[in-house]
């Protein structure tokens, strides 16, 4: 496993990537997309990357995994307070969506194209495309695990074992 981006980076090309990929147009101006983040977003990320199928080794180019699997709980702190400065910073509210559980952020084509700007690896960005659209993907749902397979079971008895590891 290479360098990961770090943490603010992670959370600029999230958020940059959840919003040019998003089909949610902003009804007050049509220009805007609207990133949506899904409210249990830190489950997700914890399903996407104790999946046993190469998520982790290929999404490490975006999350430092051994900083993440140290303590997931502050990664994913640190994980929300950037993201909620870089918001505070760009002037941006989020919208709650009881509805959809999500949260919901408007941003110009501009603002976008000026978060993407910071990221020249097309590899990376690809990653994060990718990544972006497995958070949001109805595997992760609520009604999925409960008709399907309940991918968050499978995360925490991944993560006990992890952790059991560490007090031995």
């Amino acid at each position: 496993m290479g360098k990961s981006l770090n943490i603010n980076q992670f959370a600029i090309l999230l958020i940059a990537s959840l919003a040019n990929n998003s089909k949610v147009i902003d009804c007050k101006n049509q220009d805007n997309k609207v990133a949506v983040i899904p409210v249990d977003y830190k489950q997700r990320i914890e399903n996407i990357l104790c999946t046993e199928n190469g998520w982790q080794e290929k999404f490490s180019a975006l999350i430092n995994v051994k900083e993440y699997f140290d303590d997931h709980f502050a990664w994913e702190q640190q994980l929300a307070s950037q993201i909620k400065t870089i918001l505070k910073k760009m002037g941006k509210k989020m919208k709650y969506n009881i509805e959809g559980d999500s949260i919901k952020i408007s941003f110009s084509k501009k603002e976008v194209d000026f978060l993407l700007s910071h990221f020249k690896d097309e590899k990376i960005v690809e990653k994060m495309n990718h990544f972006t659209s497995l958070l949001g993907d109805y595997i992760y749902s609520r009604d999925y695990q409960e008709e399907f397979y309940d991918y968050s079971a499978i995360s925490v008895q991944y993560m006990k074992k992890i952790n059991q590891g560490k007090r031995v």
